[in-house]
């Protein structure tokens, strides 16, 4: 049994998370495993007698920001350039704010996470 709150905020994550789906499976395949992986988060399944509802902030947080890194690598970086292009790429893609210099430090798994995705190219 779910309060009427919590079922029209359930819809409004779920019509959230499939509009920025299909804008993001427009781009790439890349994008479209992360917009996936955004869309199971929204798709909170309810159990009777269970206290989980909703999948937390923070991983709602980390799967938008690997589908907006994808999205942005895709138009940003292409293993096949130059040392000079793809040197001006990572600067570009620094300046979206989605990867700092200092994410080594504070945040370890995002750096990994942003290697690994990159990697994929």
């Amino acid at each position: 049994f779910l309060s009427p709150i919590c079922s029209s905020l359930m819809a409004a994550v779920r019509s959230a998370a499939a509009a920025q789906g299909r804008a993001l499976l427009r781009r790439s395949p890349l994008a479209a495993t992360a917009s996936r992986r955004l869309r199971q988060s929204a798709a909170v399944a309810v159990r009777r007698n269970s206290t989980a509802v909703a999948a937390s902030p923070a991983d709602e947080e980390e799967l938008r920001w690997e589908a907006d890194f994808v999205a942005a690598t895709d138009t940003i970086y292409d293993s096949s350039r130059s040392f000079e292009d793809s040197a001006a790429g990572l600067r570009a893609l620094i300046k979206t704010g989605l990867l700092r210099h200092t994410d080594l430090r504070d945040r370890p798994e995002r750096f990994f996470k942003a290697h690994r995705l990159l990697a994929r190219h």
